[in-house]
C-alpha cells in the first residue's frame, strides 16, 4: 500500500447507533486517497461489528485496533502513532462528513500551509440548528489562529474539520484521562504552523447528543477544564508567547471561569469543584496579568 495523503483518525467507544452514518460518508468521499484507523476504545456494543462490514470495501485502508477503554485523549495518540499520512483528520465516531469534505480541504490548502479549516453545523435530532465558519477564504499565521482559538471563533477551537499536517503532531502528545483535549490541541498545535487557512464551507455536521460525554457533567469536567487552561496558559507563558496573545489569553481563563460557573449554576458540579477550579485560573490570570505590566506599563 502507498503512502496515504490523509489519516483519518475515528476512535470509537459504544457508539454503534451513529457508525453507519458516518462510515457511509466515507464510502461516499469523492477522495479516496486516505486510510482509516480505527481505534476500538473498549466498546461493549456491536460498534466492532458494525465497522467490520465496511472492511470489503476499504480492504486495507481499513486498520482497526482494540484495545482497553482509556479514553479519547489516548485513542488519538495511539492512532497518531499508527497514521501513516501526510495529513491527519480527526472525526468523532457519532458525527459525518460531507462528500465533497476531503475533495475542498486538499484542493484548498497549499504547500505552506499546516491546517486547514472549514466550517461545520450542528444537528440536534436530525434538525440542523447552526453552523460556525470563517466569513471568507483566507489565509493567516499560526500565532494569530490561536488568537482565534482562545477566543473561540470560526471553529478554530475544534480538531475535527481539520485537515493537520503529521509534522506538526512530532513530540506532540494528547494528555491522557483528561477531557477537552481539542482545546488543547487547537491552542497548541498551531504555535509550530506557517500558514494556516481558513475556507467558509460547512462540510462536517456535529450531533449534538443528549446522551453525549459533555452532556454527562461531573466534577471532574471541571476540574479538566481548569487543568486544560492552566496547562496552556503556562506553555504559553515558558515559551514567550503572552507579548503576542495577551489579550486573549485574559479572555480565555475569563471564559473558563464563566463555564465553569454555569456548571455549578446548573447543578451539574459540586461547589466544591467550582471553587477550586476558578480559584486554578483565577491565580493563573493573575499570573498573567503581572506579565502584562511589564508588556503595557
Amino acid at each position: 500500500m502507498t503512502i496515504p495523503r490523509i489519516s483519518v483518525i475515528i476512535p470509537v467507544y459504544n457508539t454503534e447507533a451513529y457508525l453507519r452514518p458516518l462510515f457511509d460518508s466515507l464510502c461516499r468521499q469523492i477522495f479516496t486517497d486516505f486510510e482509516i484507523v480505527v481505534i476500538n476504545d473498549g466498546s461493549t456494543d456491536n460498534s466492532l461489528g458494525v465497522i467490520s462490514k465496511y472492511s470489503s470495501f476499504f480492504g486495507p485502508r481499513l486498520r482497526i485496533y482494540s484495545q482497553e477503554n482509556k479514553g479519547l485523549s489516548s485513542t488519538r495518540n495511539i492512532g497518531i502513532s499508527r497514521a501513516k499520512g501526510k495529513y491527519i483528520s480527526f472525526i468523532d465516531s457519532d458525527d459525518y462528513i460531507s462528500d465533497s469534505f476531503y475533495d475542498i480541504l486538499v484542493k484548498n490548502i497549499s504547500d505552506d500551509e499546516d491546517i486547514i479549516s472549514c466550517g461545520f453545523t450542528i444537528e440536534r435530532k436530525g434538525e440542523f440548528l447552526h453552523s460556525k465558519h470563517a466569513q471568507y477564504t483566507c489565509s493567516l499565521s499560526g500565532i494569530d489562529f490561536v488568537k482565534d482559538s482562545l477566543m473561540q471563533k470560526n471553529g478554530a477551537s475544534v480538531l475535527w474539520n481539520k485537515l493537520i499536517k503529521r509534522e506538526l503532531f512530532d513530540g506532540f502528545k494528547f494528555i491522557d484521562n483528561v477531557y477537552f483535549e481539542d482545546m488543547y490541541g487547537c491552542a497548541l498545535l498551531p504555535l509550530n504552523a506557517k500558514k494556516v487557512k481558513y475556507i467558509p464551507d460547512n462540510l462536517y455536521v456535529y450531533r449534538d447528543r443528549e446522551d453525549s460525554i459533555m452532556d454527562k457533567l461531573q466534577d471532574k469536567h471541571a476540574h479538566d477544564l481548569a487543568f486544560q487552561m492552566d496547562l496552556i496558559v503556562n506553555f504559553l507563558i515558558q515559551h514567550d508567547f503572552i507579548s503576542d496573545l495577551y489579550f486573549e489569553v485574559r479572555y480565555f481563563l475569563a471564559e473558563g471561569c464563566v463555564r465553569i460557573l454555569r456548571m455549578y449554576l446548573d447543578g451539574l458540579i459540586s461547589k466544591t469543584a467550582f471553587n477550586k477550579s476558578c480559584s486554578l485560573l483565577i491565580k493563573t490570570r493573575k499570573e498573567v496579568v503581572k506579565i502584562g505590566r511589564n508588556i503595557y506599563p
